[in-house]
């Protein structure tokens, strides 16, 4: 309530003890309910005071630096993280565009970093599949082949693998006469079927244009990848619906000439798997009924 008339704020002074030892004194002059006048007077030793204030100084003092330590600790933990972090991720990006092989990309994060790994993972797999089809392109067909080589002589074994290249007849044809819109179509139907033909374990890319690359691995024998690619003729050669939902009729005919290399019989590295695959398209595009395209 509002303060009495004759009620005196508290003050405080300085003096001295008869022992001579300096005492701190507050006082404060009030007035009870009952109308009696009373004077509080508290004496404490000064040393106490100031080792109360000195205590409560350090203690200030400690929490402070503590909590100051703490924050810069904390800070240069969180630092060193974002540069390893950000150190990884560079080192990602730079293979990536080196072209060596796919990186590994932590993209679970929610933050910047996780931003960052997911959009490297994306770059990855766009570099490495052909846009139109969605299968893997040319540079990740030969990369599979080349990492295939060498896993295969780290382990010292012989286990072959076989490398077919496959190229539509008639491509070109199809192009002009019912327009590249139409020839898309084929392509990714062409793709679907090839996919569909072979194992999960072995890679379908598109090479180039109207050429593919499958990978067949493991094979044991050469029989067995002629077998592969003697169904996959047969599948090149059924009518192609992608036209006929087009309202096109196909009378010109088409199929596929597949060229068939084996490792490590027909080559020990890709660039002469792929070669000796594309020379044996060539020999059985020749020797087909009926000829065929001879460029593409």
């Amino acid at each position: 309530g509002a303060r009495r008339a004759h009620d005196v704020p508290a003050r405080t002074t300085q003096t001295t003890l008869p022992d001579g030892e300096s005492a701190q004194v507050a006082y404060a002059r009030v007035r009870d309910p009952a109308g009696l006048d009373w004077l509080v007077v508290v004496a404490v030793p000064h040393e106490a005071v100031l080792r109360q204030v000195q205590a409560g100084f350090r203690t200030s003092v400690w929490v402070a630096a503590a909590a100051s330590g703490a924050a810069i600790v904390l800070g240069l933990l969180i630092l060193a993280t974002l540069r390893r972090e950000l150190s990884v991720l560079a080192e990602m990006a730079h293979r990536i565009g080196a072209g060596e092989g796919p990186q590994p990309v932590d993209t679970q994060r929610r933050d910047e970093l996780g931003e960052l790994g997911r959009s490297l993972a994306q770059m990855q797999q766009r570099l490495l599949t052909d846009p139109l089809t969605g299968l893997s392109n040319r540079e990740a067909a030969l990369r599979r082949v080349r990492e295939r080589i060498v896993q295969g002589r780290r382990r010292q074994d012989d286990q072959r693998f076989a490398v077919l290249f496959v190229d539509f007849d008639r491509f070109k044809q199809i192009n002009d006469r019912f327009g590249h819109e139409a020839g898309d179509l084929v392509l990714r139907e062409l793709a679907a079927r090839l996919v569909a033909r072979v194992r999960n374990q072995d890679l379908v890319a598109r090479y180039a244009g109207d050429e593919f690359l499958v990978v067949l691995e493991p094979v044991m024998r050469r029989q067995d990848a002629e077998t592969v690619r003697s169904d996959l003729e047969r599948a090149m050669r059924e009518p192609l619906t992608s036209l006929e939902s087009q309202g096109v009729v196909d009378t010109l005919g088409h199929g596929a000439s597949i060229g068939l290399a084996l490792y490590p019989d027909d080559g020990q590295d890709a660039d002469t798997l792929v070669r000796a695959a594309d020379a044996d398209m060539y020999r059985r595009k020749g020797s087909a009924a009926g000829g065929g395209e001879q460029t593409h």
